[in-house]
């Protein structure tokens, strides 16, 4: 997956993230041989701040517009398809009560008519969803979704982190007993979605390759779940994001360091 971002001004264009020559992007696509899809993304957590997406779907000319653009892109750089990774439809960066009510019939227009255009060229559509069952309710169109989707990439990570300013677990596989949230975890969400009507098999079930990393404060009485953290926790060594280690990050800790 190799993320491009939307024009904040002109939310019909494309711009890339980075610079890159189109040789990197066949050195990317070159993976194809090897039997995998490669899809360009859209979108993201920090892409996902302000209301450009929101004014991108509830504006039909920019959404006709826009997929016009993106089947171009995708089709001059050999990518198999496109993933929206807007973090939400009316709940914008999880904040439900400062989207725009009117994203969950545009989204899903949006999807419907990505669909129909990429149909006749054989591209890929899916996109990353919610795992909170109140983004699910307020922001998709499920039956939709599951019609006009190849597959739905569920994020079944990040439940828990820093932002909690106590510790929990980033991606919990099932309720944890005496946890106050029983829906905080891929069991829930995945039967969730199951619920409002997608397909078992067209669902992807994310795992993170990552840990969030809490700063313990005076009031924990150890390191288990629940705790007192009011702080990050201190930056790896290779990606320096205070609160975040990658796998490797913690596998290095784990066996070399012995600290985790």
């Amino acid at each position: 997956m190799y993320f491009v971002t939307v024009n904040n001004l002109s939310p019909t264009a494309l711009i890339t993230v980075f610079t890159f020559s189109s040789a990197f992007y066949k050195k990317v696509t070159d993976m194809k041989q090897r039997g995998v899809k490669v899809l360009i993304a859209i979108g993201g957590w920090n892409d996902s701040a302000g209301d450009k997406y929101s004014r991108l779907v509830n504006n039909p000319a920019a959404r006709a517009a826009f997929n016009e653009h993106v089947i171009q892109f995708i089709l001059k750089n050999n990518f198999d398809g496109l993933d929206l990774d807007w973090e939400y439809p009316v709940c914008w960066q999880v904040a439900c009560d400062k989207g725009n009510p009117n994203d969950k019939q545009a989204f899903a227009d949006w999807i419907r008519e990505l669909h129909t255009a990429f149909k006749p060229h054989g591209l890929l559509l899916s996109a990353a969803v919610s795992p909170s069952n109140k983004v699910i309710d307020a922001g998709y169109d499920v039956p939709a979704a599951n019609r006009y989707l190849d597959w739905i990439a569920v994020m079944t990570y990040d439940y828990h982190g820093h932002w909690d300013k106590k510790t929990g677990h980033v991606a919990p596989m099932y309720h944890h007993p005496g946890h106050e949230n029983p829906a905080f975890n891929a069991n829930f969400t995945i039967n969730y979605w199951i619920e409002k009507g997608a397909d078992p098999k067209k669902l992807i079930m994310g795992m993170p390759m990552y840990g969030q990393a809490f700063g313990l404060g005076w009031k924990a009485k150890g390191t288990g779940l629940g705790e007192h953290a009011p702080q990050q926790g201190q930056a790896g060594t290779y990606t320096r994001a205070a609160g975040f280690l990658a796998y490797y990050e913690v596998w290095i800790m784990y066996t070399f360091l012995h600290i985790l």
